[in-house]
């Protein structure tokens, strides 16, 4: 496409449509170019430089040269803090202290947090927070929440006892350790009664 643009007839090819300023064809004559926004729209153009152009075409001795400078505009900034809290005693604090750090001014903010599943996250907090800040709006608070592994199972022989297989199902559940002794009287209990009722079909 660029050579079908860069023709010699023309002084200048000035494009529009694409939001990123780039000159498709740098140091050729004529120059073809994107002068992009003068704002940001979303945060895929956060670190873009945005401006316009300003184009000379001087005409000298029969001659016609061309020249452009791209000029920045003060656009609006699109801010993203990413902050990892997990493992945190205190995120929501975590994630305050990552966010007074930045400079917000007048800013649209996305916020993207990563925490552990169960890990409590006051955003109403941080909301109240960011409202009292000098940013232009919140367009998102983000959480990426990683998930409680599934711890592996302990391998329980076929012919194990009753007990034996109790005793690996209560080293999987923390829950269950306060009451390992009351489990092991009711499994011991329930092994009685099943023994005893089995005798008593068999008679």
């Amino acid at each position: 496409m660029t050579s079908d643009l860069a023709n010699p007839a023309f002084d200048y090819v000035a494009l529009g449509h694409v939001h990123r300023h780039q000159d498709l064809n740098p140091g050729g004559m004529p120059a073809v170019v994107y002068s992009g926004s003068v704002e940001r729209v979303d945060f895929g153009e956060e670190r873009e430089t945005k401006g316009f152009c300003s184009i000379c075409i001087d005409v000298q001795g029969g001659r016609r040269t061309t020249s452009y400078e791209f000029i920045s505009t003060p656009a609006r900034p699109f801010v993203t803090i990413d902050v990892d809290v997990t493992g945190d005693d205190e995120p929501t604090a975590a994630i305050l202290k990552a966010i007074g750090r930045s400079n917000l001014r007048d800013a649209i903010l996305r916020v993207r947090y990563s925490a552990a599943a169960g890990q409590r996250i006051d955003t109403a907090a941080i909301r109240r927070a960011l409202g009292e800040s000098s940013v232009h709006h919140v367009a998102i608070i983000a959480p990426n929440i990683t998930p409680r592994e599934r711890q592996r199972r302990s391998a329980v022989p076929q012919d194990a006892g009753t007990g034996f297989a109790l005793e690996r199902f209560i080293d999987n559940r923390p829950d269950l350790q306060p009451h390992r002794e009351d489990l092991r009287r009711y499994a011991v209990q329930l092994e009685r009664d099943l023994t005893l009722d089995a005798r008593g079909d068999d008679s």
